[in-house]
């Protein structure tokens, strides 16, 4: 049986003749102590707790050799950018023709790692140069004709293909957001993150006509105490489920303007079968 340090250098010094001696062997016996894991040990650790906790939509991402992922998603918005080009000059006409400002509007979003980038959008709101609120509110009178008609078709948010094609979004994942939201629902990003942000996802297609669940009063703190708990409650659930053909089917039901797949309320906090939406968004005010 091995004995204590100390019990193991008196024993040393009970045997040795010499102060040199004494300390030669203390050293070459405290050399066999093992203290515990070295910091390389414990990195390595901390690095395979990481990847085995790490969700499925990470390890699809980060860890295979080739993103197929990503490649399908360039290839389908190179395709889109090429066969929608007519719709593009179309949309671009109408919007100079009806208050002669901007065709395209950008604004500075989180991606993937919490870079910034810029996220394109068809205008779709007066052109002014006055910072107002971020959230669209209720018949928001700053909505131009022709943006009215862009966001009930979902239409401005064509030039994210562009987005996409630089490789700052993909086609379904969570939609990106500015840094204030960001900030203050940091954990939830932090996985959400991990990938990049999407022009659709499960939380898209049930918000998407998001402006009908604010009332009279400050839309976005309603936004930030009601709607978003929700939309990033559902969003974590994909991404942590998601699938190549769960994608196509998220896909199919954006651009033909169906409501979400059966089940999508599933281990949730939300029943539709007990609640209707107001309900659930009015018990998250605080």
């Amino acid at each position: 049986m091995a004995l204590p340090v100390y019990q193991e250098i008196f024993s040393i010094q009970s045997q040795c003749e010499f102060p040199d001696q004494l300390l030669k062997s203390a050293v070459k016996s405290l050399s066999t102590v093992s203290l515990g894991p070295s910091v390389e040990e414990q990195s390595t650790a901390a690095k395979t707790i990481k990847s085995s906790t790490r969700p499925k939509s990470i390890e699809s991402e980060t860890n295979s050799g080739v993103d197929w992922r990503a490649l399908f998603d360039e290839a389908c918005a190179a395709l889109g950018l090429f066969v929608m080009a007519p719709l593009f000059v179309m949309i671009a006409i109408a919007i100079k023709l009806d208050d002669g400002g901007p065709v395209f509007y950008s604004h500075i979003r989180v991606g993937r790692k919490f870079q910034k980038f810029n996220l394109y959008k068809f205008r779709s709101m007066i052109h002014s140069t006055t910072e107002g609120s971020t959230v669209t509110a209720p018949q928001d009178s700053r909505v131009t004709r022709v943006g009215g008609f862009l966001r009930r078709f979902k239409l401005d948010e064509l030039p994210q293909l562009v987005n996409v094609l630089k490789g700052e979004m993909q086609l379904v994942g969570s939609r990106p957001q500015m840094d204030k939201f960001v900030e203050i629902f940091f954990e939830e990003y932090e996985e959400l993150l991990q990938t990049r942000p999407g022009i659709t996802d499960l939380a898209s297609l049930i918000f998407r006509d998001e402006a009908k669940f604010f009332y009279q009063g400050s839309i976005e703190e309603q936004y930030v105490k009601r709607i978003m708990p929700i939309k990033l409650e559902m969003s974590l659930k994909y991404a942590r489920t998601r699938t190549f053909f769960s994608d196509l089917d998220i896909i199919f039901r954006t651009v033909l303007g169906l409501s979400c797949p059966p089940g999508a309320w599933e281990n949730t906090r939300f029943d539709p079968a007990k609640h209707s939406f107001p309900e659930i968004i009015s018990r998250k005010s605080s």
